[in-house]
Formats: structure tokens, C-alpha cells, sequence
């Protein structure tokens, strides 16, 4: 399974080339989808947006795909934000913003920026933490001046090490960001 979303309705997750629908009194609907690549799947309405590895639909309830953005390398993540949706986009390292139907990149693509990027959360009123999986490293990204910092990670693949510095620990592939509702605020080192 490649990504889940729970309602109070059903259950849709992503397994090889299907998307499911399980609903609560155990019916299934099931499509086909272009690839087993690309990852994320979140309600939109009475819609719900799902990553197809280039493309992001759109599906209606009863799984009526349509496309609503085309010219991914490869969607890795898609969150809700405060000004529509935040997409990752995981083999050009690039960060898209998706609101009102229009695309708008809004990361760059130069090597020193980002790798491979995999997950984004939301933290603070105007910042996301965006994870780079391939040079392993959390960056904070400011979305009001665009600028982005270094957050976490000494960029090598390794195991963590908690006794260390924030930003001169390793990761080991990581996979996915969360933030809980508390979060405390981090002061710099």
C-alpha cells in the first residue's frame, strides 16, 4: 500500500496499479490507475485528490477520474494548507503549490536546494518542513519570502543519533514528516 486516506465514510488506499474504496458496510469500488508510481491521496471537497505519478487527479465519488495537473517527474506527497494544497514532487526535488486549479512552483531546482523530496507538513502559520530523502536533510521553508534553512539533518544517509545536534545527526531513508498540534517552537542553536 503506497498511501491511505481515512474518512468517516470509507477507506482509500493505493496498491500497485488500483486505487480502493472500502466502505464502511463493506462494499469495494476499485480503478485502475497509469502507474504504481507517485504517492498521495487527501479529500478535496466532495472530491479527492490522488497522485498518479505525473499527474494529479481528481476523483469524484464514484471514482470518475479526471486530471487537474499534468508535468510531475514523480508526485511523492500532497498536503493540505491554509491556500489549497502542497505537492511533492520527489525526482525534480521541486515543492508546487495547487490552489483554485492552477499549479505554481513554488521551490527551486538548483542542486544546492533540494534532492528528492518526499513529504512536507505544515509548521508554524507561514512555514512547512519540506524532507529531502535523498541527501537526508529537513529544510524549513518560510512561504510568505520563499527563503528556506537548513532544519535538520547532516545530509548522509545513516543512522540517527538523538545525542547529537539537530542538524549534525544522519537519517536512514526517511520516509515521511509529521507535526503534532503542540508543536514547540524551535530556537536557533
Amino acid at each position: 500500500v503506497r498511501d491511505i486516506n481515512i474518512d468517516a465514510n470509507y477507506l482509500d488506499f493505493v496498491r500497485n496499479f488500483d486505487f480502493f474504496r472500502v466502505y464502511n458496510d463493506g462494499v469495494i469500488k476499485q480503478i485502475k490507475m497509469d502507474s504504481s508510481f507517485g504517492k498521495g491521496i487527501v479529500a478535496n471537497g466532495d472530491a479527492t485528490l490522488v497522485a498518479n505519478h505525473t499527474t494529479l487527479l481528481s476523483l469524484d465519488a464514484d471514482l470518475n477520474a479526471t486530471v487537474v495537473a499534468t508535468d510531475f517527474a514523480n508526485l511523492s506527497n500532497i498536503r493540505k494548507y491554509s491556500h489549497g494544497y502542497l505537492l511533492t514532487d520527489s525526482d525534480q526535488g521541486v515543492l508546487y503549490r495547487y490552489e483554485n486549479g492552477a499549479k505554481t512552483q513554488i521551490s527551486g531546482t538548483t542542486p544546492a536546494s533540494y534532492g528528492a523530496l518526499v513529504s512536507v507538513v505544515k509548521y508554524g502559520d507561514n512555514s512547512v518542513l519540506v524532507l529531502d530523502n535523498q541527501r537526508p536533510r529537513i529544510f524549513l521553508l518560510d512561504l510568505t519570502t520563499g527563503q528556506s534553512t537548513l532544519w535538520a539533518g547532516a545530509g548522509v544517509q545513516g543512522w540517527a543519533n538523538p545525542a547529537l545536534d539537530k542538524l549534525q545527526t544522519n537519517f536512514y531513508y526517511p520516509a515521511g514528516l509529521a507535526v503534532d498540534a503542540e508543536k514547540v517552537t524551535i530556537q536557533p542553536e
